[in-house]
């Protein structure tokens, strides 16, 4: 790996193509160990969706391939999102899987039953490949998360070990780094000081590969590109409408009780409506930044199609967004839910139902185990 790479995004610096991803200004090549985009967003908050047009998978396999421990890092708000990739295929043969965001997590559910989720989630996706380990992690509490964080030697990492950060985008692992790496934000570079790898709220941030060295454990770190499964509601959106996807600080969680007839809009995305006989009492989630309506199921077709400016998640610039949707019709039971891959999920009280769902093509969805709250099913 080249020693002329941006510490923040990995991709190699030039001073040739202001176009080109790794920019920096001439009179300042010799200095800069951040690229002009990763400037840019780290002191004024603009994205530029340049992109190095690299092979991600395999740029993550080759590195992967000389680690001697891979950290998965996945999301909570989207745990199918974060594992419909071919992961086994890309990482080394020793995995720790993280569910990042975890002060997500309400307060009533024990994060061993999360990390107990994701790992039945696993084994189900991959079931000829064990992990080392399931961790719930969060950037936003102290001590790498409420377990106490991760201790290196348990793992028996040789002196001067590798250990690769991946995940797909946008599940925080730049995040995760920085933590490991010290409050500061500073780090070992390839024997040299750098900034901290850059943090957004914009998938496709790191477009490389950089190194560090974690002098507490005596290992070097090395941060991936996230790589885009295509499956999640935001790979068909731009870098801005993807970033309202998320959760900011909490949940977006209601309760209602539907009428036959009766649907909820997950902005002018998705539409859930009620075919039961009878009144049904549903539980929605979704990020706070995304809407969550109740309606009828007449008003709700009319919203989908207008998408009003309060309703309203993606913009014009969504050239990945068709506006079509695919019906479909599930029975869902309490202790199961109905996910939306990216943007939220639902699940019913008491009694089944029978629903109705209009769901962006390619976008992964269907039922699952409940993940949180109501009596849960054996996963």
């Amino acid at each position: 790996m080249s020693d002329r790479v941006c510490s923040g995004c990995g991709v190699a610096l030039q001073s040739l193509d202001p176009t080109a991803p790794g920019f920096i200004p001439p009179e300042k090549a010799g200095t800069a160990l951040l690229c002009r985009r990763c400037y840019r967003l780290v002191h004024y908050g603009s994205f530029e969706g340049t992109e190095a047009g690299a092979d991600f998978p395999g740029l993550v396999r080759a590195v992967a391939g000389k680690a001697d421990l891979a950290l998965l890092v996945t999301d909570f708000f989207d745990l199918e999102g974060s594992l419909a990739l071919d992961w086994p295929s890309l990482l080394s043969r020793r995995i720790i899987l993280l569910v990042n965001k975890s002060d997500l997590i309400p307060p009533r559910t024990p994060r061993r039953e999360v990390a107990a989720w994701a790992g039945a989630l696993w084994q189900r996706r991959f079931p000829s490949h064990s992990l080392e380990a399931v961790k719930t992690v969060s950037t936003k509490e102290k001590g790498f998360g409420p377990e106490g964080g991760i201790d290196f030697r348990s793992f028996s990492l040789p002196p001067g070990g590798r250990v690769v950060v991946a995940g797909a985008s946008n599940t925080g692992k730049s995040s995760l780094l920085r933590l490991l790496l010290g409050t500061g934000g500073t780090g070992k570079q390839r024997g040299k000081t750098a900034v901290a790898p850059t943090v957004s709220a914009y998938p496709g941030t790191t477009q490389g590969v950089t190194g560090w060295k974690w002098e507490k454990y005596g290992i070097e770190l090395f941060d991936t590109p996230g790589l885009v499964p295509g499956t999640r509601m935001a790979d068909h959106l731009c870098p801005a409408c993807a970033g309202k996807l998320l959760p900011g600080r909490r949940l977006n969680v209601k309760l209602w009780e539907l009428p036959p007839g009766g649907a909820v809009l997950f902005g002018d995305l998705v539409a859930c409506r009620n075919l039961s006989s009878s009144p049904r009492t549903m539980v929605f989630f979704a990020g706070d930044r995304v809407t969550l309506h109740r309606t009828s199921a007449s008003k709700a077709e009319t919203l989908l199609a207008e998408a009003p400016d309060w309703l309203r998640v993606t913009c014009p610039e969504c050239s990945g967004w068709s506006g079509k949707r695919l019906e479909q019709v599930v029975e869902i039971e309490p202790g199961q839910e109905f996910y939306i891959s990216g943007l939220g999920w639902l699940g019913v009280k008491k009694e089944p139902a029978a629903l109705q769902l209009l769901v962006p093509e390619k976008v992964e969805a269907g039922l699952r185990p409940a993940l949180l709250g109501g009596e849960r099913t054996p996963v």
